[in-house]
């Protein structure tokens, strides 16, 4: 029997489902979880980017060899807890 059989909700549906741009990501920032809008914001699909390091899934600009956006945020996010 399922945990869905058992009455329990399928939170990882329901996450995927929220009507927000949500990833998750742990502190060695490999990319576990994405919402559907974060999916369809970015033209990435989930298969492709899950268990990447969000640097690889989303790096900065190739044009620009000084840009640092997406290293700095990643920082910012997991230095603030």
């Amino acid at each position: 029997m399922s945990a869905q059989d058992a009455g329990h909700p399928d939170f990882q549906k329901i996450f995927e489902s929220l009507p927000n741009q949500y990833i998750i990501v742990t502190p060695d920032r490999t990319i576990v979880a994405a919402t559907d809008t974060f999916l369809a914001s970015t033209g990435k699909s989930r298969e492709a980017i899950v268990g990447m390091d969000i640097l690889d899934a989303f790096p900065d600009n190739p044009d620009n060899p000084d840009a640092k956006g997406t290293e700095i945020d990643c920082v910012n996010v997991i230095g603030a807890h």
